[in-house]
């Protein structure tokens, strides 16, 4: 029986929709929310929503 020690988890920041290639366990904040990718992939236009997880709820407050 094997146990899973480490998920290569790894944190890649503001979501980029510039061809930027995302790998299943990547968390990636999109407005104020972290998503975890759960299907490799290559970013264009929009995002999938179907490629990511949320992995933390959040939201932006860029005022007073």
């Amino acid at each position: 029986k094997w146990a899973i020690l480490h998920s290569n988890i790894e944190y890649q920041g503001d979501w980029s929709s510039n061809g930027v290639r995302y790998k299943p366990n990547d968390l990636v904040k999109y407005g104020g929310t972290i998503l975890r990718c759960n299907t490799g992939h290559t970013s264009t236009g929009v995002i999938d929503s179907d490629k990511f997880d949320i992995e933390f709820f959040g939201f932006n407050f860029n005022d007073e």
